[in-house]
């Protein structure tokens, strides 16, 4: 029980009215913080105790039913507090002497609650001294809560409203906005004089940026003073940076609606940083978490460092392949056997096998059973039958009984199917060049001595902890080159891929390592490699986010975020690559035409005829010399024989 003292009508009626008007239908439920030597106190009643009374009195006689959550300044406030929060409270109403320690505990709590709903209005009822306090705290507490409204009650009947000017930065200074006689009518209060939202018209407040170069999401080239959109970090120059892109036109919309002025912070290319388990880290991300800038956008993705930092909603969705190196032109003094695969070469082989085997069996069974007893052929007249047969060549019948002649019938059949198919094929061959076998899935490039490279880290950062066997390969195999003359001067030798990203509008983004030079030499995998959806990160508790969101929702329902890219795209990336990527993707290259016939195109045949000859050539001598060999045999064997003749005659 509070202590009793006689209430102060007139106030509770006021308080009544302004929590109808600004609590009741704002939130759905408001913390009510006071000091616990304010319950069953012995002692005389202060001024925080009766504005306690009074308050306690307006809740209750509320025309609708609000749900309030009580709260001491005790040692468990900390987690009643956090419970609060995670419950869905929004406002609050303090009545306590040592303010600075509730702001302490709420910007404690802001770090760690899992709850990222942003606050609505602060009540907070104070003396004459806090109104030109001066702290760290209170700038902590002005610049994560623009809607705090300090009461302060001078007599019985008049208050007085406090509040900070939040188009200032770091300003902790209070401003008297409204004063009230308790015995005036109301009307005022509804005007918009207190509690008015600050956040739609910063009034050209500057809002501390962080971005890094990368197209199409985030361009920024210094124009000189007053020629830019944006301030520069450490310059006293005013808008001497241009910033455009996909997000960064964003972010300069979205400071023209609400009157803001971006300070801008550049960070090189790729230089997202990172954030390590002990607090420390660099680049773009790290200035967040320090708190030196409020937003940091171009290309973040959401599952990064959501548990440090606060993100927007989705806003492009990022889709990551490899470009890997092109199928290989295969030599031409292999034309005659790209035609059919090795598996049809092996079919046509066992075929012909097996045709020789039942040809020559045939025959024998025909001319030594059926016919005239005759010596069958050798086997060796079977094997020439069957090749003539399909090189289109004829033979001369062994017999003449039906069952060879069906034989010999199906077998010519079979030829002339596979001799014409032959010659098909071998057609497209000569007139159309002859590519090795193209990557199309991810297992397909672990399988090979690949590797392959990006600008930064960040490529991988989504893969890292993978199960995937062949993703953990993939993120191996990975080197991170941020010079990007060095990673052109690597694709060039045709055994080194290259990341690239296709962006929500469908085009591809890439750097100057992706030229002309060298685009046609790849392939794009079909397999994605991961995706993701950027984000803009800010730092926790950023009371412009739920702003920041319906801003961003509405630029991609109406298409911005599409157009942004694509005029981007336009201004920065060649056309000409652009489009052989597009082609690429769907399995084209204009390298695949039709070219005349040359010397290089016969080069397998001519070099099978060459084997040709010499295998002949090698045959004729071998004859030569078995037919010598035999002669002199036979003379050797003669002049014996007849020695021996001689010898028994006499």
């Amino acid at each position: 029980m509070l202590a009793s003292v006689q209430s102060n009508t007139a106030l509770v009626t006021f308080l009544r009215h302004i929590i109808s008007l600004y609590f009741l239908n704002r939130n759905y439920c408001t913390v009510v913080y006071y000091d616990r030597n304010m319950v069953n106190s012995q002692q005389d009643c202060n001024n925080y105790c009766k504005f306690l009374l009074d308050i306690e009195l307006a809740l209750v006689h509320l025309d609708e039913k609000h749900a309030v959550m009580w709260i001491t300044s005790a040692q468990a406030a900390d987690g009643i507090l956090e419970s609060a929060i995670e419950q869905g409270c929004q406002s609050y109403i303090v009545a306590t002497t040592d303010v600075m320690m509730f702001f302490e505990t709420k910007l404690m709590l802001k770090e760690t609650t899992l709850q990222r709903i942003r606050d609505k209005n602060f009540l907070l009822f104070v003396d004459g001294d806090f109104v030109n306090d001066d702290g760290l705290t209170i700038k902590e507490a002005m610049k994560y809560y623009p809607n705090l409204w300090f009461l302060m009650q001078s007599g019985y009947e008049n208050l007085d409203f406090y509040t900070h000017d939040y188009s200032i930065t770091n300003t902790t200074k209070l401003q008297l906005v409204q004063s009230y006689n308790l015995t005036d009518p109301y009307d005022e209060v509804t005007n918009g004089a207190i509690f008015y939202d600050k956040l739609v018209d910063l009034r050209g407040r500057s809002i501390p940026m962080a971005v890094v170069e990368y197209l199409p999401y985030c361009i920024t080239t210094n124009v000189g003073a007053n020629n830019g959109n944006a301030d520069a970090y450490n310059t006293t120059a005013p808008k001497e940076l241009f910033l455009e892109g996909l997000e960064g036109s964003l972010a300069v919309e979205f400071c023209r609606i609400h009157n803001c002025n971006i300070l801008l912070w550049p960070h090189g290319p790729s230089d997202w940083g990172d954030i390590f388990s002990n607090g420390s880290g660099y680049g773009e991300l790290y200035t967040i978490y320090t708190k030196e800038t409020d937003l940091a956008f171009c290309c973040l993705y959401y599952n990064w460092y959501h548990h440090l930092l606060d993100g927007s909603h989705y806003m492009a969705k990022s889709t990551m392949f490899i470009l890997v190196p092109g199928a290989k032109l295969l030599p031409t003094s292999l034309t005659v056997i790209y035609p059919f695969s090795s598996t049809v070469w092996l079919s046509i082989f066992i075929m012909m096998v097996l045709m020789t085997g039942v040809h020559h069996f045939i025959t024998t069974i025909n001319l030594t059973h059926l016919g005239r007893d005759e010596q069958p052929p050798p086997a060796l007249k079977s094997i020439f039958d069957m090749i003539s047969i399909y090189l289109d060549q004829g033979i001369f019948l062994n017999t003449f009984h039906s069952s060879y002649r069906v034989l010999i019938c199906f077998i010519l059949l079979s030829g002339v199917v596979i001799s014409n198919s032959y010659a098909s094929g071998l057609a497209s061959v000569l007139t159309i060049p002859r590519y090795g076998k193209s990557l199309e899935t991810i297992h397909d490039f672990t399988q090979t001595p690949y590797r392959w490279a990006a600008p930064a880290d960040a490529w991988i950062f989504a893969l890292l902890g993978a199960e995937n066997r062949d993703i953990q390969i993939v993120v191996d195999r990975f080197d991170a080159v941020p010079d990007e003359d060095e990673l052109h001067r690597r694709s060039l030798a045709g055994d080194y891929g290259i990341g690239i990203e296709l962006l929500n509008g469908g085009s591809y983004t890439f750097g100057s390592y992706v030229s002309e030079d060298n685009v046609r030499s790849f392939d794009i995998l079909k397999e994605v490699l991961y995706f993701a959806y950027t984000t803009v990160y800010a730092q926790r508790g950023w009371p412009m986010m739920e702003y920041f969101n319906k801003f961003l929702l509405e630029a991609i329902q109406f298409g911005f975020i599409i157009y942004w890219e694509k005029r981007t795209i336009r201004k920065y990336l060649s056309h000409r690559v652009q489009e052989a990527l597009v082609e690429i993707s769907v399995g084209h290259n204009e390298d695949e035409e039709l070219s005349p016939l040359t010397t290089q195109h016969i080069l397998g045949p001519m070099i099978i005829l060459g084997i040709g000859l010499f295998c002949s050539l090698i045959m004729f001598l071998c004859e030569l010399v078995m037919f010598s060999l035999s002669r002199f045999y036979q003379k050797v064997v003669g002049k014996k024989l007849k020695t021996t003749l001689t010898d028994i005659q006499k």
